[in-house]
């Protein structure tokens, strides 16, 4: 099998040859260069000068001489934009950055397919004011009018921005692509490259297909596709949806000799594709782990054919990363080498404890900003006690200790404590652990306090790490991306700290995060491929694994979060998510062209999430690609969990003894609450378990007022109520009377069955506030009812 790119190395060598100093090529990804230069190492026997090799976007940014600037540092230029354009009546930093992404992805769309702002952000004006105007004639309201002046003033963003950035040398991406187009003739005259070799493109930009237009124009240049007969035929209107991006490059570019058209997907005699159903996401993945070890322990005639290197377990749903790594396994060679597995999408950080550790540290933070009272919340305090690194960092330095915490806030029965309170729960001998809690405790001063602290709680873990000689190379590196991702967060935030809250750091802490992998250490030339659909541009292997190969999944469906409706962007030309299935369709076809074995899975199991449906391409494989090659085996198989007969749902039956039958009737004489009776009609062995044996569940700590501690009050209110008129006839003097104590009561009942809680903002005082409406209500009901006919309390 000839790979593409090794087709690509070998015209480097023999017909750019010398002029590789002054050549530079061109391909879609990082990782496409790193296997290029491989096949270039294995072609070569002595010194050879190699050509430049970038990526699409490396080399775009190197020539246009722009930077690509971070997208929070762009954020705070929006605001700054933002205060200057809408004084006074600027929104605060938290609301703005929920829509500041958006607003950047939108012009990053214009640039990119190179629009006319100016006419985009008027034609979506003069719409939003249609939908907003009032035929009757009616003055809009001001929540309108600021709804109208807000898009009216996007191009006021969009212009200011880039007058900002040009100046200081920097831009987003598609600034910096247009800003290349535009001024290409003045700067490629500082251009090292004479010659240009553009190897495996598909969807380009509008930006990114002028300015390799005016190359090919202008520079001897070599362009080479990777496309097979079965999606891609020359001078056919009608294209199938894989080829529909290099149609439209083969005509703009106006390429008479296309190279190259393989016929592997039509004539290929040796291919098999198994099209598999597995129930759940994790039996995919189960699968996959197999399969490998099937085949390279088992399968003696896999193994003699090809390496391990040319095999890839493709992921169309990336989040199945993780359970992956778990499910595959140890490989060894017949000389006892162990086969390792190349990662090549990263782990993400999202899944780290640090992350999880600086959101439930926010939230508690948060969360007593907002108390009148300033305590803290227990629920949030025990969730964070509960997180990981946190348990991990403070056994390190007190053993024991998160343990001890977490009883002794649950012994109390607060829903809130105070500062002095918490700290009473560390002995005066872990001086050392209770330093770090009162940091932990304090860090909500401010914002650049809070990211103070959180390099000092990442330092105390990084010394637990290093005293313990801890083992867990992914726990150690998890830390350590953190640790540069807060201190890189520390420099973009210190000129805007006097615009930040809380909430606007967790915002940016997040978006940081979301672009943020660990990159774990592997050969990326050898051993079993794990990869994202996107990384296998350019790559071929003999065997692939495709997981959650599900309607949805792939291609990827997601919602486009715009500013621009999908209307205007078709009439502008800006992408549409139809693009992005197209894309996906080329990669998936051009991945199939040079494998042998393909084993493409999906969830079988409907109802789950991306389950169920299969994906098109699996159907038009089905219907279309193995009618068309007579000599490709394609086989359709299913896997089910088998029927376990000794899995039987197995009743529990209490016998009605005498003892238990005393027990039902003291229960019965003491009174049934409408509960009681409700929980014996939906389970009677739940109720005998709550009700006869008196278990209870354990005592959790509520963020707010929940519907038992609401109800137990209320009743005991009005039990305290009509305590007074017992044995007595009750009139309505003595129940208007009793109204005015109702509040007091309301106060006393929920102090006791809530002890701790602020129930004087928020939504616990709303819950007071009903409590005192319904107990109001009642007594007035009562109150009409005696009007009619008189009344005893027996009891």
């Amino acid at each position: 099998m000839e790979k593409f790119l090794q087709k690509v190395a070998e015209f480097i060598l023999n017909d750019v040859g010398k002029e590789c100093l002054h050549t530079a090529v061109i391909l879609p990804n990082k990782r496409s260069e790193i296997f290029l230069k491989d096949h270039l190492k294995k072609l070569v026997s002595g010194p050879f000068w190699l050509p430049g090799i970038y990526s699409v976007d490396e080399f775009l940014e190197k020539a246009s001489g722009l930077a690509e600037q971070d997208p929070v540092a762009l954020y705070f230029e929006l605001f700054d934009i933002h205060r200057e354009i809408t004084g006074k009546e600027a929104r605060s930093i938290d609301d703005f950055l929920a829509w500041a992404p958006v607003m950047l992805s939108d012009f990053n769309d214009i640039d990119l397919y190179l629009a006319d702002p100016e006419k985009i952000f008027t034609h979506l004006s003069d719409i939003k004011a249609m939908e907003e105007w009032n035929p009757d004639g009616r003055e809009l309201t001001p929540l309108q009018q600021n709804y109208l002046a807000f898009f009216r003033s996007l191009y006021q963003y969009y212009k200011q921005l880039n007058e900002r950035l040009q100046k200081n040398g920097a831009g987003y991406k598609g600034m910096v692509y247009r800003y290349l187009f535009e001024n290409i003739e003045k700067l490629s005259t500082g251009w090292p490259w004479k010659r240009f070799v553009l190897a495996g493109f598909n969807a380009l930009s509008k930006a990114e297909k002028n300015i390799f237009g005016y190359i090919i124009q202008n520079y001897q240049t070599d362009i080479f596709w990777d496309l097979d007969e079965y999606y891609f035929q020359p001078g056919e209107k009608k294209q199938h949806e894989a080829g529909r991006f290099i149609h439209d490059l083969v005509k703009e570019w106006k390429v008479e000799n296309i190279q190259w058209i393989g016929n592997h997907l039509l004539n290929d005699d040796d291919k098999e594709i198994t099209l598999l159903g597995i129930p759940k996401n994790i039996g995919q993945v189960k699968f996959a782990g197999q399969q490998i070890e099937t085949w390279f322990k088992n399968d003696k005639t896999i193994v003699e054919k090809q390496s391990f290197s040319e095999t890839a377990i493709v992921l169309a749903d990336e989040e199945l990363l993780l359970p992956l790594l778990n499910s595959l396994p140890t490989i060894k060679t017949e000389n006892g080498n162990t086969i390792g597995y190349n990662v090549t999408m990263g782990y993400p950080l999202t899944d780290s404890p640090f992350t999880d550790l600086a959101n439930q540290w926010l939230n508690l933070l948060i969360q007593h900003n907002e108390q009148s009272n300033r305590n803290y919340s227990v629920y949030y305090l025990l969730s964070l006690i509960g997180n990981p690194a946190f348990q991990f960092t403070f056994e390190g330095i007190s053993k024991g200790m998160p343990r001890m915490l977490t009883e002794n806030l649950n012994r109390l029965n607060s829903v809130y404590l105070s500062f002095d309170q918490v700290m009473d729960q560390f002995p005066d001998a872990d001086e050392k652990s209770g330093d770090l809690m009162e940091i932990i405790l304090n860090a909500g001063k401010s914002p650049m306090t809070f990211i103070s602290a959180f390099i000092t709680f990442l330092q105390s873990s990084k010394q637990v790490i290093d005293e313990s000689g801890h083992k867990n190379d992914l726990l150690r590196e998890q830390m350590a991306i953190t640790m540069n991702l807060v201190k890189k967060l520390d420099i973009l935030l210190q000129d805007n700290a006097g615009l930040l809250t809380l909430k606007a750091v967790q915002n940016i802490f997040n978006q940081l995060i979301r672009r943020t992998g660990i990159n774990l250490k592997g050969e990326p030339l050898e051993g079993i491929q794990v990869m994202g659909m996107l990384e296998t541009r350019n790559l071929d292997f003999k065997n692939i694994i495709l997981l959650s190969a599900n309607d949805g999944i792939l291609p990827k469906t997601s919602n486009l979060e715009s500013f621009i409706p999908f209307d205007i962007r078709s009439v502008y030309h800006l992408p549409l998510p139809k693009d992005k299935s197209d894309v996906y369709a080329y990669h998936f076809y051009r991945l199939l062209q040079r494998a042998r074995n393909v084993i493409v899975v999906y969830n079988s199991e409907p109802g789950d999430l991306g389950g169920g449906e299969k994906s098109r391409f699996i159907l038009q494989i089905e219907k279309e690609l193995a009618p068309a090659n007579k000599k490709l085996r394609v086989l359709n198989k299913a896997l089910s969990i088998p029927f376990n007969a000794s899995n039987k749902e197995e009743h529990i039956t209490i016998p009605k003894t005498n003892e238990i039958l005393n027990l039902i009737r003291k229960k019965l004489k003491s009174g049934i609450s409408p509960t009681a009776l409700s929980v014996y009609i939906s389970c009677p062995l739940k109720f005998y378990f709550r009700y006869v044996l008196g278990l209870k569940a354990p005592d959790s700590i509520d963020e707010s007022i929940e519907a038992d501690v609401f109800g137990t009050v209320v009743h005991h209110v009005l039990q305290d109520i009509y305590s007074g008129a017992k044995g007595k006839p009750i009139t309505v003097d003595f129940l208007k009377v009793q109204l005015k104590r109702t509040d007091d009561l309301l106060l006393k009942g929920f102090a006791e069955k809530y002890p701790g809680g602020d129930i004087n903002s928020g939504k616990n005082l709303l819950i007071l506030k009903v409590a005192g409406k319904y107990v109001r209500r009642f007594i007035h009901l009562e109150i009409d009812e005696l009007k009619r006919k008189n009344r005893y309390l027996i009891a």
